[in-house]
Formats: structure tokens, sequence, C-alpha cells
């Protein structure tokens, strides 16, 4: 479940237009069903992933933390490590349902990250991994939507993952080098974020 802080600005006939959005986003419940092959030198695994987005965040700033939809999605892995190389490759679809008087577009997206494992202390569960993110996603136009992020994109950036037993710290910078918009948007060309999690 994530909390969301954002907010944006821009001139539209000449008047300066100002969004902020902030609180608890739309939580996803996943049921991933996976197959785990060990062999000597190297690990793989196989997922396939239903996905239901509940609408839990809020519609009603400036700029919505949620989509107000019950949305539909499904994702399909492949991941492979050795004790120094980690190998994930992601295709996923969401089917986006109708919000609250808006809709987003349904959405296709490919990510990959290709990962060193550049230290790990197996007495204390610690470690870190440096990764190159190449993120694809194509998005169908919305409705009602003053800004509608359908189109085409590829990012590409560096990823810094640090691992302590069961609790993970990211960070991650992306560096948009394809954008064909379908409608008007914003560009979403340098993304910086943070994320923290727990696996179980």
């Amino acid at each position: 479940m994530p909390y969301v802080d954002k907010s944006r600005q821009w001139l539209r006939n000449g008047e300066v237009i100002r969004q902020t959005g902030h609180g608890l986003g739309d939580i996803i419940i996943g049921a991933p069903l996976k197959k785990y092959v060990n062999k000597k030198g190297y690990t793989y695994n196989l997922s396939l992933a239903p996905n239901l987005r509940l609408p839990t965040g809020s519609t009603e700033d400036d700029w919505a933390v949620g989509d107000g939809s019950w949305d539909a999605g499904l994702s399909l892995s492949y991941s492979f490590e050795t004790p120094k190389w980690y190998h994930l490759y992601d295709l996923y679809y969401w089917k986006n349902g109708s919000g609250r008087n808006f809709d987003h577009g349904d959405e296709l997206a490919f990510d990959a990250n290709i990962g060193w494992h550049a230290w790990h202390d197996g007495d204390t569960g610690r470690g870190l991994f440096l990764m190159l993110d190449i993120a694809a996603r194509h998005i169908e136009p919305g409705k009602n939507q003053l800004v509608d992020p359908a189109g085409d994109t590829i990012a590409i950036g560096p990823v810094v993952m640090y691992y302590h037993e069961d609790w993970i710290f990211k960070l991650e910078y992306r560096q948009t080098v394809y954008d064909k918009a379908k409608a008007m948007r914003f560009g979403d060309h340098r993304r910086f974020a943070v994320g923290f999690g727990l696996t179980f």
C-alpha cells in the first residue's frame, strides 16, 4: 500500500495551474504462482501473478492519489540469479475499470532489471545490488481527464538496492529515452524514487 505525496504546476492560457495530492494510494493484492528451479551455481523462477487493485486511494485532491476504480492485472515474469548476477524480466497488463467520473486507459508494460550482486554478508543477511532498470509502457487513452498519460514510453536508469534480512531499501533514477504521447500530458522525463519494502 503506497503513500503518495505529489505536486505539479503548468501554464494554461496565461494562468498558472497548481495541483497537489497526498495520502494513502490504491492497495494492490497479488497472488503470485511461482516455480523455483535450483541448479548448481544458479537458480531461476517463473511466475504468473493475477492482481487486483482496490480503490482505496482518495480521488478528492486536485491530483488524485487513487484512480477510484477496481482494476485487474496479470503479470508474467522470469528471473535468473547466480551468486554475482541477477536478471528479472516482467511483462504485465492492467485492465483499468471506470473510476469516479474519470477513466484511466488500459496499460501494457515490460520491465527488465539486470543487476550485479556487489556485496553479500551471509552471517548478517545484508547485501547490495546495483542494477540497470529498463521500463517500457503502452497506455491507452482514458476518459474525462484533464491530463491523460496515454502513449508509449521507454525509460532507463540505475537502481541501488540494499537489503538486511527481510527489509529492503531502494534508490532508483529513470531517464526517458523515448516518448510518444497520444494526448495532452506531462512528460515524465526524469524520475527519482525512494522505496522501502518487506519480504516474507
